[in-house]
């Protein structure tokens, strides 16, 4: 019988922000105990994008140093799909301004329309999207042997000032080369998934009526509610109010969310996917009843909203676990299920799982902070270039995938290390380029995150910068890009 070639993941690029804003001086800044978030939560620093820097640049830059390394000729690229929750517009997708910047690029040697036959889409579901577009994407690449695909994980995690969210912000993008018989990771076609749809994490396009901002900005200049009309012939933004629209629709990239809610819903949705992964696998026979996934999987790598959360939320699931395998690992603890969790997270056995399955992954999140769809991505880079420095895993071994998007999502899935996935890993040096970022004070970072600082901070400006919105002709609002390399 004939068998099919396995499919995946055959290397990845990232690309993060230069500058970094370090945990520590964030505490200082807003009263809050560094300790708790460095011990408690993992957290290190944060990546912050620099002027002219966002979620296109970054993607770019990754996508770019993917095909340098493998000498890829764009032309035989028939799919870049991106997953974000950071789009720069309502209509045309964000990985066509990637393609367009990526296009421009490579034109001299290719010609100018060597993407021209690439198809390219945004895939959004918060911090799972960028998982989405790999399923979608090992289909496609399945079906013919010479198909090549670029999944891309690109976003801005960025919270409100003095917000609870604060300190998980970062940004980054991670790009993933998928086609047959990979160098790296072959995907197992099992996959468990759970979804809900609920409110734990959005972003609302948030509909204000012209009057009453008027009236609030009125009230801001400290006039009297009888010169409204003055206000509105005198302001300096004339487009906002000339249009015919009785409303303002206005969209921030700052969440709205609840963080013991969300909480909640990552373990609820992992939980449910988890047992839907078990379902199917015990049906066709991978996996007998009483075999323990957690034992059998050699790393675990999680969505990280912060670094630590992986070990924070997986008490329970490991339990169960042990309890399928007939340890007698949960024999001893009593009480609610939050102080059997307790217990089990102080336990010799499950201390001994996360620095064996869970530690390596934390790494890269412990300096980037939260990436949103790149998250998952950066830990599977921190696990197996870990894994292969220090001699960690091998070929043949499974490495097991939870993935989570608020809304809510979650998938549960599986893949197997190819012979000499080593020397894809020891070319990314991913932990030792996260050292030679720049750190900005508490004034510099503020700055940025209110778009008050107006140049570049870095001094290396990166290959591809935003350059500002068109303000005239047939193409008003539209964002431009140029490359610079």
């Amino acid at each position: 019988m004939k068998t099919s070639p396995p499919v995946g993941i055959d290397d990845m690029a990232f690309a993060f922000p230069q500058l970094y804003f370090p945990i520590p001086a964030l505490a200082e800044l807003r009263g809050l105990e560094a300790d708790k978030l460095r011990l408690g939560l993992g957290l290190e620093k944060m990546a912050i994008p620099d002027v002219g820097e966002d979620v296109v640049t970054l993607g770019a830059t990754a996508v770019k140093a993917l095909i340098d390394r493998n000498q890829l000729d764009p032309r035989s690229i028939g799919r870049l799909y991106l997953g974000t929750e950071s789009a720069v517009d309502g209509a045309k997708p964000t990985a066509t301004f990637i393609l367009g910047l990526l296009e421009e690029h490579y034109a001299p040697v290719y010609g100018p329309a060597c993407f021209r036959h690439c198809d390219v889409t945004d895939l959004t579901f918060a911090c799972i999207g960028a998982v989405d577009a790999l399923q979608n994407t090992l289909d496609w690449a399945a079906a013919a042997p010479d198909r090549i695909g670029i999944v891309l994980a690109a976003d801005v995690a960025r919270y409100d000032l003095n917000s609870p969210g604060e300190y998980t912000q970062g940004a980054g993008a991670v790009a993933l080369l998928v086609k047959q018989t990979p160098r790296l990771l072959a995907i197992e076609p099992i996959w468990g998934i759970a979804t809900a749809g609920v409110f734990d994490f959005f972003k609302p396009l948030r509909i204000f009526s012209k009057t009453e901002l008027r009236d609030a900005l009125y009230s801001l200049e400290g006039k009297t509610l009888e010169n409204k009309a003055a206000f509105h012939v005198n302001t300096q933004n004339p487009g906002v109010w000339d249009h015919p629209d009785a409303e303002v629709h206005i969209h921030r990239d700052t969440p709205v969310y609840d963080g013991q809610y969300s909480n909640r819903c990552y373990i609820d949705r992992m939980t449910e996917a988890w047992a839907h992964y078990r379902r199917q696998a015990e049906a066709v026979g991978a996996l007998g009843e009483q075999d323990a996934i957690t034992r059998r999987w050699k790393a675990l790598v999680f969505h990280l909203p912060y670094a630590f959360h992986a070990k924070r939320v997986f008490p329970a699931l490991f339990r169960a676990e042990e309890m399928l395998a007939g340890t007698g690992f949960a024999a001893a603890f009593s009480g609610t299920a939050e102080e059997q969790d307790k217990q089990t997270a102080k336990s010799v056995a499950y201390q001994a799982f996360v620095a064996d399955k869970l530690e390596s992954g934390q790494r890269a999140s412990q300096q980037l902070g939260n990436l949103y769809t790149g998250s998952i991505w950066t830990a599977l880079i921190s696990t197996l270039e870990t894994g292969a420095t220090e001699n960690r895993l091998k070929a043949d071994d499974e490495i097991g995938f939870v993935a989570y998007g608020s809304g809510s999502k979650a998938k549960v899935f599986a893949g197997n290390l190819m012979e000499g996935w080593e020397k894809v890993a020891m070319q990314w040096h991913l932990l030792s380029g996260l050292e030679k970022r720049e750190a900005i004070d508490a004034q510099t970072y503020e700055m940025l995150h209110r778009g008050l600082q107006l140049s570049p901070v870095a001094a290396d400006a990166g290959g591809f910068r935003y350059v500002g919105i068109d303000t005239d002709g047939v193409s008003v609002g539209a964002r431009r890009y140029k490359s610079l390399v």
